[in-house]
This record gives structure tokens, sequence and C-alpha cells, in this order.
């Protein structure tokens, strides 16, 4: 009887110890499992989960907590992450390989936001590698490494937007701009490059770069700029509006009030007429050749005949002393005004027919004789000494100068 109750007593010791063994793997779980401290569930889990410090392969059920390993979450986990103290030092765990579900708050690391699959909220510490395409990250306060999907808030870190970002506020950085980005409120680092095309809606905070000097072609655009670009490369286009600053211009600007601080040889600047005096003509310009390149354009009232609004381009080439005005004809066939022409002119181009020659002499010989008086912009190039008043001296100046006895004209920027 003692020799049975043995083996009896060592038989139940051996299926207790089945019993352990066989529920550290389960092929399927329906069941509500408070705290997965170790556990592998290697198919499905479809139940729930409170706190999940194992690793569960393919989560169809509802995980409240994370701290462990998820595969594929194909349905809803509340927080990823949980932080605790390991050797005094704060450590967060949770590894989400792929969110096929929803994500309420990361706290930790994702790998892959997939296609139809919700972030809520991706916190400070919380790190997401690719947000992929048709994807969503509601806010975003951690890093995300690439974004081909949306983020709507961003107060963190996008290393490169592919697609599409809301608002990029104060606190947030975007390292580089590929695609589109609605209000930027903080930093992008470039805007466009050669591997995409940048668009910012509005820029209330700073871009360091505008398109790059690749190419012909436009690949960063900055449609309203309140802010600071700091460079507008030669493929770059930004309106820039009374607030905004354009530190230095390669490309094109269209300014509505704003400021632009250098422009480049190859820089364009486009202003309404309101905004254009002579001294601002000047300043589009640096010393060396005396050439600019102007194209101007105008906008109409309702009645097709109005001009509301006259634009010029001034393209900055390597210096330029030159003065200019508009003219127009009024075209009766179309009802319209057209063939805007801007002249420019140089100290002593007094015909203002973009050359000095005796012709200049001789206008301002009959200016004198009071045979036919100049005005406006031809009786300021006929000044050419400078000295507020137009007389024989000024003759004589421009007389030496054609002759080669002057090698420049005094009279370059009144």
């Amino acid at each position: 009887m003692h020799k049975i109750k043995k083996i009896l007593s060592v038989l139940l010791a051996l299926m207790l110890m089945l019993s352990l063994t066989t529920v550290a793997v389960r092929a399927e779980n329906n069941d509500i499992i408070e705290i997965n401290e170790g556990e592998t569930l290697q198919e499905l889990h479809q139940g729930e989960t409170a706190v999940n410090h194992g690793t569960i392969v393919v989560n169809n059920g509802t995980v409240t907590m994370n701290a462990g390993t998820i595969t594929n979450n194909n349905n809803m986990v509340g927080i990823n992450g949980f932080t605790f103290l390991q050797n005094g030092v704060a450590t967060t765990k949770g590894t989400i390989t792929n969110n096929n579900g929803t994500v309420s708050t990361n706290k930790s690391s994702i790998v892959n936001n997939n296609a139809g699959a919700t972030i809520g909220y991706n916190n400070q510490t919380g790190s997401v590698t690719y947000n992929n395409s048709d994807s969503l990250i509601t806010t975003n306060e951690g890093n995300i490494s690439g974004n081909d999907g949306t983020v709507t808030n961003n107060y963190g870190t996008i290393d490169f937007n592919r697609n599409s970002v809301g608002t990029n506020y104060p606190a947030g950085t975007i390292n580089t701009n590929r695609a589109s980005v609605g209000t930027n409120n903080g930093t992008i680092g470039s805007n466009g490059d050669k591997w995409g095309d940048g668009t910012v809606g509005v820029n209330n905070g700073t871009i360091g770069t505008n398109g790059d000097n690749i190419g012909n072609r436009i690949d960063g655009i900055v449609e309203t700029n309140n802010g600071t670009v700091n460079a507008n490369t030669t493929g770059g286009i930004v309106k820039n509006y009374e607030n905004g600053t354009v530190t230095t211009n390669s490309g094109e600007v269209y300014n509505y009030g704003g400021t632009v601080g250098s422009n480049t040889s190859t820089g364009k600047v486009e202003m309404t007429y309101d905004d254009v005096n002579e001294a601002e003509l000047l300043d589009l310009n640096n010393s060396g050749t005396p050439d600019v390149s102007l194209n101007v354009t105008y906008e109409y009232d309702t009645d097709g005949v109005t001009i509301t609004d006259i634009h010029y381009f001034a393209h900055r080439l390597a210096g330029c002393d030159a003065f200019g005005e508009y003219s127009y004809f009024f075209d009766e066939t179309t009802d319209k005004y057209c063939s805007i022409t801007f002249v420019t002119t140089f100290a002593g181009d007094v015909n203002l027919d973009g050359i000095v020659d005796i012709c200049d002499v001789t206008a301002i010989q009959r200016h004198l004789a009071d045979l036919e008086l100049l005005s406006g912009q031809a009786l300021t190039l006929a000044d050419i000494d400078g000295n507020g008043v137009i007389e024989i001296t000024d003759v004589t100046c421009l007389q030496m100068y054609l002759a080669g006895y002057e090698t420049a004209l005094a009279n370059h920027n009144t």
C-alpha cells in the first residue's frame, strides 16, 4: 500500500509539471489574461490582455498595455510602452513590429504603421520607423523616421516627410519635406530636393532651404510666407507677404510687401507696382555688368480694361545702375491694355533707348535750347554731373565720356 501511494504521488507530480509546461505556449487565446508575464501566443490572440510582458505573434483582440513584443497587431493596443526602473534608470519597453490596427498611445517603438492603421498619439518617448502609405498618426511628439502616410499634428521630429503633414507646430521639426506641409509654425530643414518636390501651404516658422540647385526644375514651393526662408535656391518659388523674409534668393520670389535680403545672379523678384520704387530697383542689383532683365505682368478689374495691378520680374544680373519706367497702349481690337514694357535705362541714356550715344547729347542740347523739354526719368538721367541742375557742363561731361576721356558717368544712382 505504501508503494502504491508513493507511485501515485510521483504520477501526480509528473502530471502537474506537464500541465505547467503546456501553458508556456498557446496556439490560440480566447480568454481574458490580466497579465501575460512570459507566454508566447503563437497564432491568434483574440481575447483581452491587460498587460503583456511576453510575446504575441498575432493580436486580433485587445491589449491594454504592451511592455513586451507584438509582431502583428490587427486590432487594438491601448498603450504600447511601459516605463519602469532598471538599475535606477527609467527604461521603457514595448515593441510592435507591424501595426495593422489601432494603437491609442505609443510610448516606445513601432516599426511599421501600415496601410489603414492608426496611431492616436506618439508621445515624447515614442518612435515610429515607417508611417506607411494610407496610414495615420494623429499627433506626434516623438520621432518618425519616414512618413509616407498622414501626420495631422506634429510637435516632435519627422526625419523625412514624403506625403502629408497637416500642421507643424512651433516645437516641431521636419528635417526634409519632399511632399506637403499644410502649415509650418516650427522648423523645416529643407523643402524639396532632387528626390521629391516639397510644398508648404503657409510658413509662419523657419525654412532653412527651399528647393535645390540641381537642374532647372522647381522642387520647392512656399505658397504663403509669413516667416523666414533662409535660402530660396534656383529650384524654389516663394510668395512672400508683409511679415515674411527671404534672406537669400537665387530662385523666384513673388513679393507682396515682404523683405528680400539679398538677390543672387540667378534670383528673380516680382513685386506689385505699388511696392516698387527706384531705390528698390537699384537695390536688386549688384556692381558689375550693367544689365537687367525685366518682365512685366498685369491684372485687370472685372471690366477687363482697368489695370488693378502691375507686376514686374527683376532678373538681377551682376550690377545694374539702372532706372526704369513702364509704358502700355490700349488695343481697341481686344478692348484691353497690352504690351506693357519696362525700359531699363542708364545715366546719360536721356532718350531711354537703352544705349548712351550722340542722340542723348542732342536731347540735352534741345532741352537747354527750350526746343524739346525733358521731364520725368529723362530729366533725371540728363543731370550727368549730379549737381541737381541741367546745364552745359552735363553736355560736356557726356561728350567727354563718348570720346573716351571719361571712363564712367558721375550720375549713376541719382
